[in-house]
C-alpha cells in the first residue's frame, strides 16, 4: 500500500494530471452528421475549447466569414480531411495552416479580394467531402472549390466489396469505443481518481493497439492487393464532386495528395508511415497513391477540371512531412505557396 501511495505521488509530481475528460478538451471537437460521417463542433465563448484550433459557428477551421458573401469577394473553399486541416499548425491566432497560408501568399501577390476556407476536416475521405459540399458548403456561394483527399480514401480499398459497401463500413461518428476519451467500465470509473491507475490503462490501450491518431486500428492481416471496388469508388466521388461544383455555380479544382511514400523510402521513412490503417504493404499503398492520382488527372481530362498536381512537386521530400502525408512547417508554406501561385494565374485569367 505505501508503495502504490508513493507511485501516487510521484505520478502527480512529475506527470501532467489527465483523466478521459481532459484527453476530450485537447483533442479536436468532433459531433455526428448525417451526410459525413462527423463534423467540427464549433467554439463557444466561455465553454472549455482546444487552445490551438477555433472552429467557427460553420464547423469549419478559422475565423467566421460573411454570409452571403461580399460583393466583389472571390472565396475560395478547400475541402478535405486531417491533410488540409492541417493539425501540427498549432496557432489559431497565426492561422498558419495551410489553406490560410495560400490567403496571405495571395494577398502578398496583390490579390486583396480573396478569401480562403479551410473547409478540413480530419478523418474525411471523399465521400465525405462530397457530402458537405451539397448539404452545406454550396450555401457559402464558393467561387472555386479545392478537393484534396487520398490517404483517408486509401483506408477502405483494402475491404471495399458489393458485399461490404460504404454504407455498411461506416457510421456516423462515436467516440464512445475511444478509451482515451471514454471510461470503459467499473474499474474504469471505480479508480480514476488515482493517476497512477489512469497512467498504466493508458499504457495498456497503447500496448494492445486498438486505437491511434486516426482513430479505431481494426484488426486484419496486411495486404499486398485491394479489392478493384476502391479506385472505382474514389473515381466516382471525384466525378461526383465535380457535377457538383459546376451544379452550384463553383469552379472544381483537383489536386493530388502529396505525401512521403515512395517506393524508394527509407528505413527511417517507413516508420514514420502508419501502415496500420490502410493495413496494405508498402508497394501496395505505393500502388494505392499511384491510381489515385492517375483517376484525379483522368477525371480532370474527361470533365475538363482543373488538376494542381502536389504529389510529383513534393513527393517523397523527408523534411516537408511529419508522418505519411501530414506537413511540417515547412511542408505546409510550400503547399500553400504552389496552391497560391495556381489560384493567382486563374486570378488573372478572370480580369483579362
Amino acid at each position: 500500500m505505501v508503495m502504490l501511495l508513493g507511485g501516487e505521488v510521484l505520478i502527480r509530481l512529475a506527470r501532467p494530471f489527465s483523466t478521459p475528460d481532459t484527453v476530450r478538451d485537447a483533442s479536436v471537437p468532433f459531433v455526428p452528421s448525417i451526410f459525413s460521417r462527423h463534423r467540427l463542433k464549433p467554439t463557444i465563448e466561455g465553454q472549455k475549447a482546444h487552445e490551438s484550433f477555433y472552429i467557427n459557428e460553420a464547423g469549419f477551421r478559422g475565423p467566421s466569414f460573411s454570409i452571403p458573401k461580399p460583393e466583389g469577394l472571390t472565396r475560395i473553399i478547400i475541402i478535405g480531411g486531417s491533410a488540409v486541416f492541417d493539425k501540427p499548425a498549432e496557432d489559431k491566432y497565426k492561422r498558419d495552416d495551410w489553406p490560410h497560408l495560400a490567403e496571405q501568399f495571395l494577398k502578398k501577390l496583390g490579390y486583396g479580394q480573396v478569401e480562403v476556407i479551410n473547409a478540413g476536416i480530419p478523418g474525411h475521405a471523399s465521400f465525405d467531402s462530397l457530402g458537405r459540399l451539397y448539404s452545406q458548403i454550396w450555401m457559402y456561394e464558393p467561387d472555386f472549390v479545392l478537393l484534396y483527399n487520398a490517404w483517408n480514401d486509401i483506408k477502405y480499398f483494402r475491404k471495399l466489396t458489393p458485399h461490404a459497401p460504404l454504407i455498411s463500413l461506416y457510421g456516423p461518428y462515436d467516440d464512445k469505443r475511444n478509451p482515451f476519451m471514454n471510461y470503459q467500465g467499473l474499474w474504469d470509473r471505480l479508480f480514476s481518481f488515482s493517476q497512477l491507475y489512469v497512467k498504466v490503462r493508458s499504457r495498456y490501450y497503447k500496448w494492445k493497439k486498438l486505437f491511434g491518431k486516426e482513430g479505431i486500428i481494426e484488426a486484419g492481416e496486411f495486404q499486398d492487393t485491394y479489392s478493384p471496388y476502391g479506385p472505382q469508388q474514389y473515381r466516382l466521388n471525384v466525378e461526383l464532386f465535380v457535377d457538383a461544383c459546376r451544379n452550384i455555380g463553383a469552379t472544381p479544382i483537383l489536386l493530388t495528395q502529396a505525401t512521403l511514400v515512395t517506393t524508394d523510402n527509407s528505413r527511417e521513412e517507413r516508420e514514420r508511415i502508419v501502415y496500420k490503417y490502410p493495413k496494405l504493404s508498402h508497394s501496395a499503398l505505393v500502388r494505392a497513391y499511384e491510381e489515385t492520382y492517375q483517376i484525379i488527372q483522368s477525371v480532370g481530362k474527361e470533365k475538363g477540371a482543373l488538376v494542381l498536381d502536389l504529389a510529383s512537386q513534393f513527393n517523397g521530400q523527408t523534411d516537408l512531412f511529419k508522418d505519411h502525408v501530414h506537413t511540417t512547417k515547412k511542408g505546409s508554406e510550400q503547399i500553400a505557396s504552389a496552391v497560391a501561385r495556381f489560384l493567382g494565374k486563374l486570378l488573372d485569367k478572370q480580369v483579362m
